[in-house]
């Protein structure tokens, strides 16, 4: 009987301790369970063409692994899916360059076995020539040699490559306000240096053009180029109404650019704050190059900084500046009067006409006409535009003789005020 109790109370506390190292220990009695979906996996490849010793791989520069002869060979170190890998050469045999390819990536479900290192007793150089530049330029090679170039000229990587293996030249760091791009930057060393490789570097063209070539770009200030020539200063829009606009006018709604202004139709540029023709926030004018130069094919006015809901937009028939747009006749499209009233909640123009576009004021000119706007709508207290008295918008003729830059006005006798008038405004193209 002894014996019987003994092994009872043995088997009673050793299922009393698996319950207890189950237990979670937490006051709702909740069982544990240890996360067992992140796997390990290894790194390897081959070497190939390699004579005598010296050869020494790394990985992620915590194990080195020495390579006696050319083959198969896998690193002891397991990678976690999701975390990065990167071989690389620490050290080659004497007489020989070691280079390697498909070394570095992300590490997925399987175990890595294509990372290829290439050994030959004939190495050479890989280089070529940078065009555009100002500022500094950092290229790189297979992923990892890296070389900073502060000029137009030659450029070379210190680090040879061997015969038979592979180069890819790439952009590590562009320069400020450029974007540079490579030709010609892969291939195989056969039995030359490699002196072809092509890096222009240019200003984009336009806001568009920026966010075309950088699709990460982030609303700010960039230099832009439209016509090849001296590049300029903007603020671009790279998130609203599909991102890639360039502010072209700031209003401050003093009337500097009333309907009247001779900047509507002139090259002249404005700028009322030092730096601030960049700055989409400033209650200042401004009229940039943009307005003068940069072609586009939209136009949009916003009230205030650009955002939901504040902005209403227009195509200028075909690909054209702002200022030969502006010096057209009348252009139909552009707001409805629901849209302008969310903008500027006025409604107190008259209801009728609602004569919505470009150069409204052109179009409907006569003895009787009292308002107008460039970019905007038009209205009447009766169902036609041929004596308007109400202007909605921006570049304004309203109140009989008075001038606003951007906002809403009525005439005297249909409301006895001018209506309400925003207190900045600004003006995009793409």
């Amino acid at each position: 009987m002894k014996k019987i109790s003994a092994l009872v109370w043995i088997a009673s506390g050793a299922m009393s301790g698996f319950l207890l190292a189950c237990s979670s220990g937490t006051e709702t009695g909740m069982t544990q369970v240890m996360d067992m979906s992140v796997q390990s996996f290894t790194v390897g490849g081959s070497v190939t063409s390699l004579t005598g010793s010296g050869l020494v791989l790394s990985l992620n520069g915590t194990e080195d692994l020495p390579i006696s002869a050319f083959g198969p060979f896998v690193f002891g170190t397991k990678v976690a899916t999701g975390a990065q890998y990167s071989v690389t050469v620490k050290s080659t045999p004497p007489a020989q360059a070691c280079t390697v390819m498909s070394g570095s990536g992300t590490m997925g479900t399987a175990n890595v076995t294509n990372v290829a290192v290439a050994c030959n007793t004939s190495a050479y150089k890989v280089g070529g020539s940078v065009t555009g530049l100002t500022g500094s330029l950092v290229l790189q090679n297979n992923g990892g040699d890296d070389v900073t170039v502060g000029a137009d000229g030659a450029f070379e990587f210190a680090t040879p490559v061997a015969i038979g293996a592979g180069y890819a030249v790439t952009i590590k760091t562009q320069p400020a306000n450029l974007f540079c791009s490579v030709t010609s930057g892969t291939g195989t060393i056969t039995n030359a240096a490699i002196s072809n490789i092509s890096i222009s570097c240019v200003t984009p063209a336009s806001c568009q053009d920026w966010l075309t070539k950088v699709p990460s770009s982030k609303d700010g200030a960039y230099s832009i180029s439209p016509d090849g020539k001296t590049p300029y200063q903007v603020y671009c829009d790279m998130t609203t109404d599909g991102g890639g606009w360039t502010m072209a006018m700031r209003f401050k709604n003093d009337g500097v650019f009333g309907y009247s202004s001779t900047y509507w139709t002139d090259n002249k540029v404005l700028n009322e704050d030092a730096g601030g023709s960049v700055d989409p926030s400033l209650n200042a004018n401004a009229k940039t190059m943009a307005f003068v130069n940069l072609v586009g094919a939209n136009v949009r006015g916003c009230k205030g900084v650009p955002g939901p809901g504040m902005c209403f937009q227009q195509t200028l028939g075909g690909n054209k500046t702002l200022m030969q747009v502006f010096t057209e006749t009348f252009k139909t499209g552009g707001p409805t009067r629901a849209l302008v009233n969310t903008l500027w909640g006025d409604d107190t123009s008259q209801p009728y006409c609602n004569g919505t576009g470009i150069n409204n004021y052109k179009d409907y000119s006569g003895p009787g006409t009292y308002s107008g706007a460039r970019f905007g709508l038009i209205g009447n207290n009766e169902n036609d535009c041929a004596t308007t008295d109400s202007a909605w918008g921006f570049g304004l003729f309203a109140c009989s003789d008075m001038a606003r830059s951007c906002g809403a006005g009525a005439s005297f006798w249909q409301s006895g005020a001018c209506g309400r008038n925003c207190t900045q405004g600004t003006l995009w193209v793409k």
